[in-house]
């Protein structure tokens, strides 16, 4: 079992803040400090707010004031008086609440209400982390095919220190459509925050988008492109590494997800804790493996039965063939046949045999081979990615700083994966349940 510890991101300091919006890139000795804002009036169409000229230079006014209040800080440091910008937002706050219970079906005044709402979050100005989401939903009920307000609370909850619901919010968003059907500003936002979550393949994959729907480099790749590119190692399939450099075991939150995973092969695991017998290799002669036995259940005769289920990972060429691989392996000389299974693993082939030599006293063996083929994916790391974070201590409110350090990116070549279950007779039922969920619910392949 390979434990991540605290000593890989370096906590190097541990001022007392509210909201964690720092971190590093290491390169050589220098570090790079990055304190992102995130900004969301361009996620409003403001020539559509009702009563607009009414609210005009208020509007203004907040676009002027809002690298001030689009995130927390333990100091003031503008040039602008807090105060005249406290009683800013208060006043155009209230204006607002008028214009969105006179106006409930305008997305428009709602975005705004929900951004209003997320400023005086970020200032310290009343409570307002629940009144976001509140609002958010409101919006969202208007119009669930209305991108802007997914954006906005994935904003807001990354800005309130809670990267996972983040996550979720930015993911429903850019699934949901075609990236060039998203701002770029919206993919300039999701950089900002997967960098921050120790997601460099998804940080990588809104950059280059945001350029492209831009038209120009980013400020973020202008900034961080080069960092960015610097932490991505790139090696052969033919290297010879320790299970410990291909494989990462870590935790992310809420607590009950648990991960083994590697960004190099491509694969992610849901790791149950119950899970003891667990058996992992590096990358050797071009292959790796993944081994867990389970169980036992309940087999004939009262006897305790074990099954086990693996996964092997093979460098293979352009030229190599899965149905070939298969028919050397996995032939009908060898009992397999052409199973009825089906799995949402996209081009797998199922296979299924059956002996009666083995595992006799259980009734014979019972295997099912799930194999699959996959290149390397444009955007390698964004499928298995997701945020990392180390938790604060139990009622501790503070800002961490981490270093970005270098990592494997997915190997060039196509890896083709044989997915077993070996089992048999008595127990095969309930071991092929657990089988499918495993493949369904606990894996990801790129």
């Amino acid at each position: 079992m390979i434990l991540i510890s605290d000593d890989e991101y370096s906590i190097i300091d541990g001022m007392t803040m509210k909201k964690r919006l720092h971190i590093l890139f290491s390169a050589g000795v220098v570090f790079f400090v990055l304190p992102f804002c995130f900004g969301n009036t361009n996620a409003i169409y403001f020539q559509y707010l009702p009563e607009f000229y009414s609210i005009k230079s208020s509007c203004s006014k907040l676009v002027e004031y809002e690298y001030m209040t689009i995130s927390w800080t333990p100091e003031w440091k503008y040039d602008v008086d807090k105060e005249e910008v406290t009683a800013f937002l208060q006043r155009f706050y209230k204006t607002v609440c008028v214009l969105a219970e006179k106006y409930k079906s305008n997305m428009e005044i709602l975005l705004l209400k929900a951004l209003l709402e997320h400023y005086q979050y970020n200032l310290d100005i009343g409570d307002f982390f629940e009144s976001v989401g509140e609002t958010i939903q409101k919006a969202k009920a208007l119009n669930g095919k209305d991108y802007r307000p997914g954006w906005i609370l994935a904003n807001h909850y990354f800005n309130a220190n809670s990267p996972v619901e983040a996550w979720k919010e930015y993911r429903a968003v850019f699934l949901s459509r075609c990236y060039n059907d998203i701002s770029p500003y919206f993919w300039d936002d999701y950089a900002k925050f997967s960098l921050m979550a120790m997601m460099p393949g998804n940080a990588r994959m809104a950059s280059s988008y945001a350029g492209e729907l831009f038209g120009h480099t980013s400020d973020f790749e202008k900034t961080m492109g080069g960092q960015l590119e610097n932490t991505f190692v790139t090696i052969g399939g033919d290297a010879d590494l320790e299970d410990k450099d291909v494989w990462d075991f870590y935790r992310y939150i809420p607590e009950q997800w648990l991960f083994l995973q590697s960004k190099l092969l491509g694969i992610s695991i849901e790791f149950d804790e119950e899970w003891e017998d667990l058996k992992l290799m590096g990358l050797k002669d071009s292959k790796s493996y993944f081994y867990v036995l389970l169980g036992p259940e309940k087999g004939l005769g009262d006897s305790e039965v074990h099954y086990s289920i693996s996964i092997l990972m093979f460098v293979a060429s352009e030229t190599i063939d899965l149905d070939f691989v298969l028919s050397r392996s996995f032939s009908k000389a060898k009992g397999y046949k052409k199973s009825d299974i089906n799995v949402s693993l996209q081009g797998a082939t199922i296979l299924e045999a059956v002996s009666s030599d083995v595992y006799a006293e259980q009734g014979g063996a019972r295997t099912i081979v799930v194999a699959l083929k996959r290149e390397r994916p444009q955007w390698p790391g964004i499928m298995i990615e997701k945020p990392r974070v180390i938790e604060s201590d139990e009622g501790e409110e503070d800002t961490r700083y981490y270093v970005v350090n270098k990592q494997y990116i997915r190997l060039e070549e196509p890896i083709i994966y044989i997915i077993l279950l070996d089992s048999c007779k008595s127990i095969y039922e309930r071991s092929k349940t657990v089988f499918l969920d495993f493949i369904e619910n606990k894996l990801v392949i790129e």
